[in-house]
């Protein structure tokens, strides 16, 4: 199926040819402001801010890195 006949047939539909959207507007927003705010930082700082990630979320890291 043409992406222009898929058009066709759901005209509301978005097409995110890069995984950059997961279908919530809320969720969307977040990231983009988390991304942000994380591209502001320095480099030292973005290390920061990822070792801090890590460790209040090691389970989540592990499981994101294990995909």
């Amino acid at each position: 199926m043409t992406v222009s006949t898929l058009v066709k047939l759901f005209p509301n539909m978005t097409i995110d040819f890069f995984g950059d959207s997961t279908g919530d507007d809320g969720v969307d927003r977040c990231r983009k402001m988390l991304l942000a705010v994380f591209d502001k930082l320095s480099p030292d700082d973005q290390l920061r801010c990822l070792s801090i990630v890590i460790a209040n979320f090691p389970d989540q890291v592990k499981e994101g890195a294990e995909k």
